[in-house]
């Protein structure tokens, strides 16, 4: 019992790499099999956003300029 709650680490996952966490792969209460993945794991270095803005909208953002972006409700 000991090496299961070992193993089990409190419930938390950690990845060997950063970046960027996806859409949901598998959601909270959901069964998986043994080496199903749970998340998606992004390079954060190839990230880009087409960016198509009506001009009036426009706030001319340059390089290194911190952006918001509202894509529906995230």
């Amino acid at each position: 019992m000991d090496a299961v709650e070992h193993s089990f680490a409190g419930g938390k996952v950690s990845a060997p790499v950063a970046g960027v966490v996806s859409i949901n792969v598998a959601y909270a209460g959901q069964s998986l099999v043994a080496g199903a993945p749970i998340a998606e794991i992004l390079d954060a270095t190839d990230i880009f956003v087409d960016w198509c803005i009506p001009n009036e909208r426009l706030a001319d953002p340059r390089i290194d300029h911190q952006v918001m972006v509202l894509f529906g409700n995230r």
